[in-house]
């Protein structure tokens, strides 16, 4: 253990030396009593960044888990809307099929009971046949551009995404033993800087040869 501490009074000391070594004892105590307050401010400095890490930490994993449960159901939501859309045209299609097919039998139907026949017949049927084949090839159109816009949202959806994962996936600054060990060493200095400037002042009065031999510092004891 680190202590300040001044050495014991000789046999045999004068008075002179007896007063330093006292004002020494002195100093020492209210240069231990400054180590204290020091080494446990700085423990509880590193338990409190300890737990305001593990605090950072807790909630930077869960806005993680929010922001990745937002983008499976937005990504969730578009896929649904795209289905829907393509449900509709496939029922459109189903539809217009169904009256191409009747208007053609009823283009049929009617050419043979007005006795119309030949080319012309044939035209209006190739027509109406155009004209349906004009519908699927502009429903398929809409339909492939509007499949790339889904894929183009939902990979943006994506991308975004991840950028806001990584800005809240941040490194966290978590306390050190090198910097715990730092701010303790601090304290022992600046606790033998005010113990030095204390004894010099308060043992002013006597020989400097005993000042010198009575100074205060740091002991090391099991």
């Amino acid at each position: 253990m680190c202590l300040f501490a001044a050495p014991a009074v000789a046999a045999g000391a004068t008075a002179a030396q007896a007063a330093t070594a006292a004002a020494a004892a002195q100093t020492a105590t209210m240069m231990n009593a400054m180590l204290a307050i020091s080494a446990a401010s700085a423990g509880a400095s590193y338990h409190g960044q300890g737990q305001a890490a593990k605090a950072q930490t807790r909630y930077q994993q869960q806005m993680m888990e929010s922001e990745q449960a937002r983008q499976v159901q937005e990504e969730s939501n578009l896929r649904l809307r795209q289905q829907n859309e393509q449900e509709a045209r496939t029922r459109e299609l189903a539809k217009v099929s169904q009256e191409a097919r009747a208007m053609y039998s009823r283009n049929v139907t009617a050419a043979g009971e007005a006795g119309i026949s030949g080319a012309s017949v044939d035209a209006l049927l190739a027509e109406g046949t155009r004209r349906e084949l004009d519908f699927y090839e502009s429903m398929d159109r809409q339909g492939q551009i509007q499949d790339t816009t889904y894929e183009r949202e939902i990979a943006a959806g994506r991308s975004g995404s991840e950028m806001r994962i990584l800005d809240v996936n941040r490194p966290v600054s978590r306390p050190s033993f090198g910097g715990l060990a730092i701010d303790i060493g601090a304290g022992v200095m600046q606790a033998q800087d005010f113990g030095d400037r204390h004894y010099q002042i308060g043992a002013a009065a006597f020989p400097a040869s005993d000042r010198a031999a009575n100074r205060p510092g740091i002991r090391f004891t099991n």
